[in-house]
């Protein structure tokens, strides 16, 4: 799917969809060479400290993102 260039001159980092359309180009990568399934989700800077019942587990667990 290509890009609206409205946001061409954007950092990668603001571009709508940019970063999760990334994500999945690395999921696919993961996929074709392990054949390993990963489902990753982008977080904002901080998300580790909010209170949600995800990030709740993952402190839980000792998880790191």
């Amino acid at each position: 799917m290509p890009m609206d260039n409205r946001f061409q001159d954007w950092p990668v980092a603001r571009r709508p969809g940019a970063e999760r359309r990334r994500i999945a180009e690395i999921e696919t990568d993961i996929l074709l060479d392990t054949g390993a399934v990963v489902d990753a989700l982008p977080f904002q800077a901080g998300a580790w400290d909010d209170r949600t019942g995800l990030m709740g587990e993952l402190r839980r667990e000792g998880r790191d993102l």
